[in-house]
């Protein structure tokens, strides 16, 4: 695919400050292309020393000047030449002092000096059409710049270190053995024949769909990885539900008073635990009430409940359990729910077994835990954290080695290589011809190409690229 594509590779030379647009101690702009040593020349001075005379790879201390030979910032640049570059192509990374007015002065003179602005994600883009890298790894460069915990950090290093592609092309491998007999023997039927192998083919098609299905379940966890789990935060009023939103986020987020019914609206944060991430929604207390406003606010939380993939039922442990704590167990009845007894550092009104007896009588939930917590001086939360993450994923971050879908197109893909591919067992079961079921085959090929970058179109090449950040 990227041989078809090499002629829309722009033959000109691209820079963009590859580093974010804030203050910092430095900052970096990436210069790539046929002229980027030369384009560098014209700008950067060192005594008599010229670039394009100096080895690759090597670091070179001086001045960026501008055309009346006003120095604007001094630097270091490192020269790269092609093809070990991340694009494939001379590469000069301009490393000048991280003011933002230094660093689009510097940009500035490196684009009068015969550059262009590279377009969002276009570097990458380069890397992949000149055969860098293919699309998976591509991709997987902006989900680790946006990874903000670190099972999403480890699950983009990992796509990034090209364990997706590996195992995508292994699979397209074995599928070319097969397509390559299978048509090897329609040519020569005389002294080949499918039939003496179809049983051996059935099989190892068998397995292979088998393994596509695993992989494909892993989407439903990079989800979760990637965007978060929505997390409500529910309990009667009064029972510590702000206090806990506030543990969570390491700050006073939500009002806190000993007044019941302070939260009257629900209140979203995200929340980092570092190996993963909640998407934490703060409810109104749950309670029966006259007044309209507190009952709006009961009714956004009995709807955030439905909506949610956890819930943290709070339960004020220094108060006896009542009915309004009955209607919230039969709310949260049918989801994942982690049952948490409040102030712990107070006198226990009620033990686990009561809250357990109260929880059953009402239909039981998927996966439940009870704890108990002090949202106020922080006891038992270190023990939540852990709950929430072997609840959605089991094990702990060392065994995440395994490769997981991070990327919804990719999800796409392999649902359609998947289909394609029981097809094409299906045709064999029915046994016919091999010309048929031979149709489906490539077709589960070309699905799995479409992760890999291999069988896919210039319009979502560039759609792709377009939703990268400036500079990478």
């Amino acid at each position: 695919m990227t041989e078809n594509f090499q002629e829309s590779i722009e033959n000109d030379t691209i820079a963009a400050i590859s580093t974010g647009m804030v203050t910092a101690g430095i900052s970096v702009i990436r210069v790539s292309g046929p002229e980027a040593v030369d384009v560098a020349d014209r700008v950067f001075f060192c005594g008599k020393k010229k670039l394009k005379e100096q080895r690759t790879h090597t670091i070179h201390h001086g001045k960026i000047c501008d055309k009346s030979g006003v120095m604007i910032d001094e630097v270091l640049v490192m020269l790269m030449r092609a093809p070990h570059t991340y694009t494939g192509e001379d590469t000069v990374e301009i490393n000048c002092h991280g003011g933002l007015y230094v660093t689009t002065r510097v940009l500035d003179e490196v684009v009068q000096a015969g550059a262009r602005l590279a377009h969002p994600g276009e570097f990458t883009k380069r890397a992949f059409l000149n055969g860098k890298m293919d699309l998976s790894r591509a991709e997987a460069v902006a989900e680790l710049i946006e990874a903000d915990n670190e099972r999403a950090r480890k699950a983009a290093a990992g796509q990034l270190a090209g364990k997706e592609e590996v195992l995508i092309r292994k699979y397209q491998e074995d599928i070319l053995l097969i397509m390559a007999f299978a048509e090897a023997a329609l040519d020569d039927p005389e002294h080949l024949s499918v039939d003496d192998e179809i049983d051996h083919i059935k099989a190892q098609l068998t397995d292979m769909l088998e393994a596509l299905h695993d992989l494909h379940r892993t989407a439903g966890q990079g989800k979760l990885i990637k965007e978060g789990i929505r997390t409500v935060i529910c309990g009667k009023p009064n029972a510590g539900k702000s206090s806990l939103l506030n543990r969570l986020l390491g700050e006073n987020r939500s009002i806190v008073s000993n007044i019941a019914g302070t939260t009257r609206d629900t209140i979203s944060e995200k929340v980092n635990l570092g190996t993963f991430t909640l998407n934490v929604i703060d409810t109104a207390g749950i309670t029966q009430t006259d007044d309209p406003i507190e009952a709006i606010g009961v009714e956004r939380a009995e709807d955030e409940i439905e909506k949610a993939q956890l819930v943290l039922y709070v339960a004020d442990g220094s108060t006896p359990l009542d009915e309004n704590d009955r209607q919230i167990a039969r709310q949260i009845a049918g989801k994942n729910v982690i049952c948490l007894i409040n102030k712990m550092d107070l006198k226990q009104a009620f033990e686990e077994k009561d809250l357990l007896e109260l929880l059953d009588e009402e239909k039981k939930t998927e996966d439940r835990v009870i704890a108990a917590i002090s949202a106020k001086s922080g006891e038992g939360i270190n023990e939540l954290k852990k709950e929430i993450e072997k609840m959605f994923f089991g094990t702990d971050i060392s065994g995440q080695d395994e490769v997981i879908l991070l990327g919804k197109r990719h999800e796409y893909a392999l649902a359609e290589a998947v289909t394609a591919l029981e097809q094409t067992i299906t045709g064999i079961n029915q046994k016919i011809s091999e010309e048929f079921w031979l149709v489906d085959l490539k077709d589960t090929y070309d699905r799995l190409g479409e992760i890999t970058g291999d069988t896919v179109g210039e319009n979502l090449i560039d759609e792709i690229f377009s939703k990268f950040c400036m500079g990478k």
